[in-house]
């Protein structure tokens, strides 16, 4: 273990900045374990990443630059919202892998399919429908006493964030996911991956009948 650290910012942009080049700039350094600026990264998050040698090292010499990193090519799809093309794939599904995910994963929402066919008119309806329910469900809960909590994230306390708290993993989803796949996904076994308020909610994107 070297103790060296390494912040980047991500510059933001606006349209207050536009011209003058800054739109996707990244800047930051790299510090050994005293504090010590010894190499400089600058670039575009989208394009290329670079680093400058601020002191002798083994194997620079101060002012060497070398580029860590360039966005490979063809690495946009283009198209209506031009993904990239790991983008692209996160959405993608095959028939059998819908039977192991839960009912309320967002990729089955129907007003996301339709906004990536670009069905405009019928993302905008079932975003309506889906939006409604969730109201409904959330006047249901308040007149029933019942609290809505997250089936796979659990809050810890963590002073570096502004509300003093953070979200994380619980260790639950995968495990039951495996559990699921193991039992040859029988749907009596479905509560059991994922809470029946949660099949009952608005996020249960199976529910809603095709328009």
């Amino acid at each position: 273990m070297t103790g060296d650290t390494c912040l980047i910012p991500f510059i933001k942009s606006g349209w207050t900045n536009i011209g003058y080049g800054a739109v996707y700039d990244i800047s930051g350094y790299v510090k050994n374990k005293d504090g010590k600026e010894c190499i400089k990264l600058y670039g575009k998050w989208n394009q290329f990443l670079t680093a400058k040698w601020l002191v002798d090292s083994q194997d620079h010499k101060i002012d060497d630059e070398v580029v860590l990193w360039t966005c490979p090519e063809n690495h946009y799809l283009g198209g209506e919202y031009n993904f990239t093309r790991f983008a692209a794939t996160l959405n993608d599904m095959e028939e059998n892998y819908k039977k192991v995910l839960p009912p309320t994963d967002s990729r089955l929402r129907p007003d996301r399919i339709c906004l990536e066919k670009e069905e405009f008119d019928k993302a905008f309806s079932y975003k309506n429908i889906i939006e409604n329910k969730q109201r409904k469900d959330r006047e249901d809960r308040k007149a029933n006493g019942e609290e809505w909590s997250p089936a796979w994230f659990k809050s810890i306390s963590d002073s570096r964030e502004s509300d003093g708290s953070l979200w994380v993993y619980n260790k639950k989803y995968w495990e039951k996911q495996n559990e699921f796949i193991h039992s040859g996904c029988k749907p009596e076994q479905l509560k059991e991956f994922v809470p029946e308020l949660s099949l009952k909610s608005a996020c249960n994107f199976l529910q809603y009948e095709t328009i």
